[in-house]
């Protein structure tokens, strides 16, 4: 795997520095600290080798509560944006898969490690829920 910083003008590149990984691998990318992220969104295309104009790649999302989901992901010589908005353990591109026949381009991983702040809302929503338990508690001491 590189980071290609500069490549021939012609399929994925995009004009700035991008992860690319070549057919037959895996690529994680998870915490050096083992906690839970949230992956917002991440731009995948076939890499400038590659020798066919479409092809699949198999994203498996390990998911922070539990369990996996699979997707698999139909890709051209163009980015394409993908927006999982899933909180996550860990998150595995398969280049094993769908006929790749070179290498793919990941760019702009747009992830967040930090939980999730409340809606306003939601602190209303649990002082109106205070203030029925209250009243109701009160009228029961009577």
């Amino acid at each position: 795997m590189g980071v290609w910083t500069s490549a021939p003008d012609i399929g994925a590149f995009n004009g700035t520095p991008y992860l690319l990984d070549y057919t037959g691998g895996l690529l994680s990318v998870s915490r050096t600290d083992s906690q839970n992220f949230t992956l917002h969104s991440f731009d995948m295309a076939l890499g400038w080798y590659s020798s066919s104009p479409t092809a699949n790649v198999d994203v498996t999302y390990y998911l922070a509560g539990g369990g996996t989901s699979l997707q698999t992901l139909p890709l051209t010589l163009a980015y394409q944006t993908f927006s999982p908005e899933l909180s996550l353990s860990q998150v595995t591109f398969d280049l094993s898969t769908g006929g790749l026949g070179g290498y793919i381009s990941l760019d702009n991983l747009n992830v967040d490690g930090a939980a999730p702040v409340p809606e306003p809302e939601t602190y209303a929503l649990m002082l109106a829920g205070l203030a029925l338990v209250g009243t109701v508690a009160r009228r029961r001491s009577r």
